[in-house]
């Protein structure tokens, strides 16, 4: 089934008809529909940082109403979020906001360099290299061209500094975006193998943390 999409000025929700109607009441989806349409993101797919006071500055709700509305979204995974950095992050963004070339892959370099190095990050730095990789594959390049930042989209990635590396691999950071959805270091994965090798991390597990980037596990609620 296709999807349809349809282009929202992020200033809508500035705009003077739309501010005299007020603040929509406080809900999940209407967070979710405010990430998405509102002026937090920029041009880099996914990634902003925005704690929760600043959430509740530009939108007109308060910092509790914040926690109660994002507490959902990171509990399903749609959001991650490390409230310390501050780094806000939602996983399947790129693939809704894919880059129509190479050239606007290079444009992300300056917003990139200005988000806080996290654990969040590294994680969207894979995410974004591995989708980059997979787009080349879907496009017909001449065999005869010099792959560049102009023709590839891998190599257009290459100006997009890693992160500080974190003690959490590639593989790890993939299988925490498409099923567990929550921050933690390597020896916090090794420490709970050790501990019990047949036991899953799941949603009743309890919270953990990672030391170096403060970012906690969130289940129960927003730390």
């Amino acid at each position: 089934m296709s999807i349809q999409y349809k282009r929202v000025a992020a200033g809508l929700y500035t705009d003077a008809k739309i501010a005299k109607l007020g603040v929509q009441p406080a809900h999940p989806t209407s967070l979710m529909l405010w990430l998405l349409t509102g002026p937090v993101f920029g041009i880099v797919p996914g990634c902003a940082s925005v704690g929760k006071y600043g959430m509740a500055e530009q939108s007109g709700w308060s910092p509790d109403e914040i926690d109660y509305m994002i507490t959902p979204l990171i509990e399903s995974g749609i959001v991650q979020f490390d409230s310390a950095a501050p780094f806000l992050y939602l996983p399947r963004a790129v693939k809704y906001n894919e880059p129509k070339s190479p050239s606007n892959v290079v444009s992300w370099q300056s917003d990139w360099r200005k988000l806080p190095n996290c654990v969040l990050k590294e994680r969207a730095w894979h995410t974004l290299r591995s989708h980059c990789i997979y787009r080349d594959k879907d496009v017909v390049f001449d065999k005869k061209k010099v792959q560049n930042s102009r023709t590839s989209f891998e190599s257009a990635f290459e100006v997009i500094e890693k992160p500080p590396e974190t003690d959490i691999t590639p593989h790890d950071h993939r299988c925490l975006d498409s099923g567990d959805h929550r921050c933690f270091s390597k020896d916090d994965l090794n420490n709970n193998n050790n501990s019990n090798n047949n036991r899953d991390i799941g949603p009743d597990s309890p919270d953990l943390k990672d030391p170096a980037s403060n970012v906690t596990v969130i289940r129960k609620g927003v730390r």
